[in-house]
């Protein structure tokens, strides 16, 4: 028997709605493989998290207040948590070399945030002044707070309490003080991005499976009955 029109419409947008949210769901792992991960997300983000480090949602919903309340008070900031070779993407060659690195960073994202740029890794911190007026001279006023801090070591929650600590020092050094803010994560999590919408899609996805169901289903009676009065006739 020929499948209903309906049905048939339903099951090919099933199938693309699926393709779409399956290769949404694997964008952002393609996208950031290429160069560095941190360059990528710190356009659209004031800190990047490694997906892999281990860091608590708690310490992520931190640090992102603190960062978001120093922009506000005028001290715009973007942090990158470094906690393995493998978050350097294709330049691993700078994995440990914390300075090296922010000024790389620092370069990358200079033709979309002007303002502090920090990192942190196992071993230590790197901090660069992007596109501002003094930039060298600041870059060095803002680094001072940070040489007397211990490296966080290894974890994911050292790494987010280092950086919550090298933040605060660094804005306090600004001349802005800043008190570590409450953690409450939401349902969504820390932060959006394409996942979410990969979801949606997958959503929309099985509301068309049901309606392709459910359009199969009302069409197979009304086939059994003119099949029955056929035979009958």
């Amino acid at each position: 028997m020929r499948r209903p029109p309906l049905a048939a419409l339903a099951a090919t947008l099933l199938a693309l709605a699926l393709a779409l949210a399956i290769a949404l769901a694997g964008w952002p792992g393609r996208a950031l493989a290429d160069g560095d991960p941190a360059s990528d997300v710190l356009t659209e983000t004031p800190v990047y998290f490694p997906a892999d480090a281990g860091i608590p949602a708690t310490k992520q919903v931190q640090l992102l207040k603190l960062v978001r309340e120093a922009a506000g008070r005028g001290y715009p900031l973007r942090v990158a948590l470094i906690a393995h070779r493998s978050d350097l993407g294709s330049i691993g060659v700078l994995w440990r070399k914390p300075n090296v690195y922010s000024g790389f960073l620092g370069t990358e994202l200079s033709l979309i945030f002007h303002g502090t740029l920090l990192v942190v890794m196992p071993d230590g911190y790197g901090i660069d002044v992007i596109g501002e007026p003094g930039a060298a001279a600041k870059t060095q006023a803002a680094a001072k707070p940070l040489i007397g801090l211990a490296p966080p070591g290894g974890g994911g929650a050292a790494l987010a309490d280092s950086a919550i600590t090298a933040v605060r020092g660094v804005t306090g050094a600004a001349g802005i003080q800043l008190t570590v803010p409450s953690a409450t994560v939401t349902a969504a999590g820390p932060s959006g991005g394409v996942d979410v919408i990969a979801w949606a899609v997958l959503a929309a996805g099985i509301v068309v499976l049901a309606a392709a169901w459910t359009a199969s289903v009302r069409a197979r009676p009304v086939r059994r009955g003119v099949a029955s009065v056929s035979d009958g006739s």
